[in-house]
């Protein structure tokens, strides 16, 4: 099987697209018999004599998330060619709340843009970026999202299919802690639409609960600031940096001794399990709010409703007992997101794909 990968991601925004696209691409490409291609959208929507080429010969194309304006338009030329067209995305679009910086594109179609005198100019894109989705969505043979809830929420426009985001466990191996340290640090790093997460589920103020406790404990918060500056605590309690190239993201990660894995409104239940999964394959003991996005990782880790109170009393037991939180997240979870390995897994990806190739076409 040939497959085209359209990603969307921008090199200072990559995260998405490496699980939705990057990771699945070089997996298939280790397998016999199987090539696949990376394809940035911007490219993918010029059409280009390169792009053609690509296209022409895979046997499915999968976009990512960008269905508007011209993408949208080389959609069409590629459907009207009958060539099976995938979307793939794992955000809630619909859901946003303000606090996420992307709301006023998504909800509002707000953009930015140069003028012929090189100013910046602010613009609205129209039809909106959702409608526009939509319509793509329909156009689409299927849909690959990494949530239950999303393949719910859009099986409307498309056949959904569920399929998990899943590891290159090869990079988390042997990863020294890129601040390394005495005493306790509790950390989450992650992107610009984290903040109502921490301030919903209460978490941002157990955590000054806690850390106020306990004078070997500190707070290593990664990429959000507002996310930093939420949390009440003496600039001495806490350590925060900017987002990290993916070579240091695991390392990263591995600075952390307890995990956080946060999640509030009905948007953070359309998010998939990566967080956690990363802790697990660390073997990072963590805690995390129980929402549906984790129900297939209650065995493996520590789970609270969100309140204040629940957050509090499981950090401060695992902050206590850390070596025997530490002893277990080496056991049953880190087997459990070995087995999650992209390698281990590709191969059902492809009999998806396949399974769309042979759904007939809509009349």
């Amino acid at each position: 099987m040939i497959v085209a990968f359209v990603y969307a991601d921008t090199f200072k925004e990559y995260n998405c697209s490496k699980h939705n696209c990057v990771i699945r691409a070089n997996a298939i490409n280790r397998l016999p018999n199987h090539e696949a291609y990376l394809i940035h959208i911007t490219e993918f929507a010029k059409n280009s004599p390169e792009t053609i080429t690509i296209c022409d010969k895979a046997d499915i194309i999968v976009i990512e998330r960008n269905l508007f304006e011209d993408a949208l338009t080389i959609l069409m030329f590629w459907k009207v060619r009958r060539k099976p067209i995938v979307a793939i995305f794992d955000d809630a679009y619909d859901k946003m709340l303000p606090t996420n910086v992307t709301y006023e594109f998504w909800t509002n179609g707000k953009i930015t843009g140069i003028n012929d005198k090189g100013e910046t100019v602010d613009g609205e894109m129209l039809p909106k970026p959702l409608t526009q989705l939509k319509w793509g969505l329909r156009n689409c043979k299927a849909l690959i999202v990494p949530s239950v809830r999303l393949a719910e929420d859009w099986s409307k426009y498309t056949q959904t299919y569920h399929i998990p985001n899943n590891l290159e466990i090869k990079k988390y191996e042997n990863v020294e802690p890129l601040f390394p340290h005495n005493g306790i640090y509790i950390g989450w790093a992650g992107s610009l639409s984290h903040l109502a997460s921490f301030v919903d589920s209460g978490l941002n103020i157990a955590l000054s609960r806690v850390l106020q406790k306990h004078d070997n404990v500190k707070l290593l918060i990664g990429g959000d600031k507002r996310v930093f500056d939420a949390i009440d605590l003496p600039e001495d309690k806490k350590v925060f940096t900017n987002f990290v190239p993916e070579a240091n993201w695991f390392k990263l990660l591995k600075s952390m001794d307890v995990g956080l894995a946060p999640l509030g409104d009905t948007y953070d239940e359309r998010r998939s399990w990566i967080k956690a999964l990363e802790y697990m394959i660390l073997k990072i003991p963590f805690v995390a709010s129980d929402i549906i996005t984790y129900d297939a990782l209650k065995p493996y880790g520590v789970f609270v409703k969100n309140s204040e109170e629940d957050w509090e009393t499981e950090l401060d037991k695992m902050v206590n007992n850390l070596s025997k939180y530490k002893k277990i997240a080496s056991g049953a979870p880190y087997e459990f997101a070995k087995a999650q390995d992209i390698d281990a897994n590709i191969e059902k990806i492809l009999k998806v794909f396949q399974e769309i190739i042979d759904k007939p076409d809509e009349l």
